[in-house]
């Protein structure tokens, strides 16, 4: 993802360790730019996509509009496209999708665009949308189920139409996910606590008091706590959302009571750290002998 930085990639792998979660591969769009310009310029030429003269910032209050772009038919995009390989930031690549569509991240969507600043490694204005190139590099790269969030709605429409905006025939098995499940009062939304860490009111991604995954584990929280509530939101533990219907504040999705997070983590210090006894009458018992 360009979105993050390289110390909140770093960040992340530090997470995924201390979550017992095993990596066994990492890509960069920016590592494959040649192949995805190399599919955005082929989009072009078929006719999938067009260049747009607007700037990135301006695309979604067309898209709220459902507007459709005056270039949408034109003929000159390769024109343009090389335009914007030389730097020029007044165009960016849009697919031809359906701008009447109801769900908004089919209505014509970003596949590349200009920076007005060059990137952190490679002295470039170019730069792939993840929309587009997250389904070319799963292509490349042989995935065959792929885990994708449900927020916002309409993703997995999304990555379909992707897929054949890049000419790839076969899709991958797609399994919607449901994001955390949001803690009353705590913000999750991963560009507010980048503000929230950049402008000093934390002290960083272990500080205990933002739920992060290391500020959890230095309040007391537990890695098996941690994924219990994963797949509680994700919904693919159903045997374990069962158990937790019962409990106050808890379910799928929606808004998770901080109470109910830690009720969880003391039951699982609780499963862990006592044996367990049950107690039957002895009155009417009888031997049963398992073979």
């Amino acid at each position: 993802n360009r979105h993050i930085s390289c110390e909140e990639e770093r960040a992340l792998l530090c997470d995924l360790e201390l979550l017992d979660v095993q990596v066994d591969q990492i890509s960069h769009a920016r590592d494959h730019d040649e192949m995805l310009q190399a599919a955005c310029e082929q989009a072009l030429r078929e006719g999938r996509a067009y260049v747009d003269e607007m700037r990135a910032a301006q695309i979604p209050g067309t898209c709220e509009q459902r507007t459709e772009s005056a270039l949408r038919s034109s003929a000159d995009n390769l024109a343009r496209w090389a335009e914007m390989q030389a730097g020029s930031d007044k165009y960016c690549v849009r697919a031809r999708l359906n701008m009447s569509s109801p769900n908004p991240l089919i209505r014509d969507p970003i596949l590349f665009y200009c920076s007005s600043t060059p990137a952190q490694i490679k002295d470039s204005r170019l730069r792939p949308a993840s929309a587009f190139s997250v389904p070319i590099l799963d292509h490349a790269q042989g995935v065959k189920f792929l885990l994708l969030s449900s927020h916002p709605a309409g993703r997995a429409e999304q990555y379909s139409a992707m897929c054949e905006v890049a000419g790839i025939d076969h899709t991958p098995e797609i399994c919607l996910v449901d994001r955390m499940l949001t803690l009353s009062g705590a913000p999750l939304d991963a560009r507010l606590l980048r503000r929230v860490i950049s402008g000093g009111l934390a002290q960083g991604c272990d500080d205990s008091r933002i739920p992060t995954v290391r500020g959890l584990l230095r309040q007391g929280m537990v890695v098996k706590s941690l994924r219990v509530i994963a797949l509680l939101s994700s919904g693919l533990d159903q045997q374990v959302a069962e158990r937790a219907r019962g409990q106050k504040g808890a379910g799928i999705s929606g808004v998770i009571e901080e109470s109910v997070v830690w009720g969880i983590n003391r039951r699982v210090l609780l499963e862990e750290s006592r044996p367990c006894f049950k107690a039957l009458e002895c009155e009417g018992a009888c031997r049963m002998m398992l073979r």
